[in-house]
């Protein structure tokens, strides 16, 4: 191992990878695009987001590994069971990731908690810069 190798092992060791899972397009754009805006100018250590539109793909980039945060919207798949029930698959097998849930509806919230999100993240035409989520994200990821 040369020391150029040992460099960029020690540059990849301080980023933080965000899982991110929504599967509307549209919200997952504004949300990345917030997410990704702040990851250039603010962060620090820097992190990258990874998005799933699907629980299956989440499950599958979970199984992956690296993933320092889990912000996951409450409804994802309708040919899947809702995300509360990753979100426990998440806590028996990584108790320690922390992990935001996010929806619309307020009758989510009480559900993904059961399940055992760290914070929860009311989605709102109030928050349009999502600067409610990013400051959850701030609190949650790994100093």
């Amino acid at each position: 191992m040369n020391i150029w190798s040992i460099t960029l092992l020690a540059e990849e060791a301080t980023v933080l990878r965000i899982l991110f899972i929504e599967d509307d397009l549209l919200s997952a754009g504004f949300i990345l695009a917030r997410l990704m805006r702040e990851e250039d100018e603010n962060f620090d250590p820097l992190y990258r987001v990874l998005h799933a539109s699907t629980l299956t793909e989440a499950r599958q980039r979970l199984a992956a590994g690296d993933i320092d945060l889990l912000v996951s919207d409450t409804c994802v798949d309708a040919n899947e069971p809702d995300a509360h029930l990753l979100v426990q698959e998440v806590r028996r097998t990584w108790p320690d990731l922390p992990i935001i849930g996010m929806s619309s509806s307020n009758f989510s919230e009480p559900v993904m908690r059961q399940a055992g999100v760290n914070e929860f993240y009311q989605k709102s035409f109030n928050d349009l810069n999502f600067d409610g989520l990013v400051a959850l994200v701030k609190q949650l990821l790994p100093d």
